[in-house]
């Protein structure tokens, strides 16, 4: 494993950079863990660190699949990452509404 793939893709089966296609958008989101236990979707005030998620359409049903965990409480450098990734993927990157709730 290298720190590239370490960086970007730490979620993700054997740190392999995602089949894109699979996905309509990115999504960042903020994150706490609770003794192991990751709750997600929490305001950048709460956050202890940052996801970035690819997100899936089934039909009419939009799930989000875990792509990397950003591990810093600042979220100019997680969205430094979650940039990175949108331009490689060509995908749109978008913030979970709840960040800024």
């Amino acid at each position: 494993m290298n720190d590239r793939a370490s960086r970007l893709f730490n979620c993700c089966t054997g740190f392999a950079e995602p089949k894109w296609s699979a996905y309509v958008a990115l999504q960042i989101g903020g994150c706490v863990d609770h003794q192991g236990e990751t709750e997600g979707g929490v305001t950048y005030q709460r956050a202890e660190f940052f996801t970035v998620y690819g997100v899936v359409m089934d039909g009419d049903v939009r799930m989000v699949e875990a792509i990397t965990d950003i591990h810093t409480v600042s979220l100019i450098n997680a969205l430094d990452v979650a940039r990175e990734l949108s331009t490689l993927s060509g995908l749109t990157l978008k913030v979970c509404p709840r960040l800024f709730a």
